[in-house]
């Protein structure tokens, strides 16, 4: 291969890429930039102030703290992000979340049951509202391997509600708590709640 035909054929490949960045549909970001390695059907552009609504087809929240989840699920905004959000939502725009970057699902592990399930709620909405959750079957997959270790046992003198949510949080149908320990009131009421099944060890 001579250098003409060397220099020909780059040049072919690089209008071959040229012509590929060009059709990538544009997602405007907020949030870290993604790795495009792992998703190269868009051309990722970072949100600015100045930007229109109606001049993009696609967003990507790459990270949502609790504060802006509850008042994006009721219909508010305190910023111009916000307010870009809920614009691109009301033109019937594609919006995405991932999911990993969702502040309050780093917390379901040891939260309290009754607020998550808040979240949980608004997380719902934005569902309602069209959002598309991005990475949520490889969450739940990390999040179910990180609950293995979690075992059906808790050895405690005293067994709170906090312990019962944990553990049913954690998808522990059945218990094991020592003969001894005291289960408090509330712990009583989740349990009939959830139909949870409290067994005793023997032979303590």
């Amino acid at each position: 291969m001579d250098f003409n035909e060397l220099l020909e054929q780059v040049w072919q490949e690089l209008l071959k890429r040229l012509n590929t960045i060009e059709n990538k549909e544009k997602a405007v970001v907020i949030g870290p930039l993604p790795n495009e390695r792992d998703d190269d059907s868009f051309e990722y552009i970072t949100y600015t102030t100045d930007m229109d609504a109606s001049s993009y087809d696609t967003l990507y929240i790459t990270k949502l703290s609790n504060a802006r989840l509850s008042r994006l699920a009721l219909g508010m905004a305190d910023n111009e992000e916000e307010e870009f959000i809920l614009s691109m939502l009301l033109r019937g725009k594609k919006l995405m979340i991932d999911s990993k970057g969702i502040e309050y699902r780093q917390f379901q592990h040891t939260a309290q049951h009754a607020l998550l399930a808040i979240y949980k709620e608004y997380e719902q909405k934005l569902k309602e509202f069209g959002a598309q959750l991005i990475n949520e079957q490889q969450e739940k997959r990390i999040n179910q391997e990180e609950a293995l270790p979690v075992q059906s046992q808790i050895k405690k003198k005293v067994i709170t509600e906090n312990d019962i949510q944990r553990a049913h949080f954690n998808k522990i149908e059945e218990l094991m708590i020592p003969s001894t320990s005291i289960v408090t009131p509330l712990a009583q009421d989740f349990i009939r709640e959830c139909k949870m099944v409290i067994t005793r060890e023997k032979g303590e």
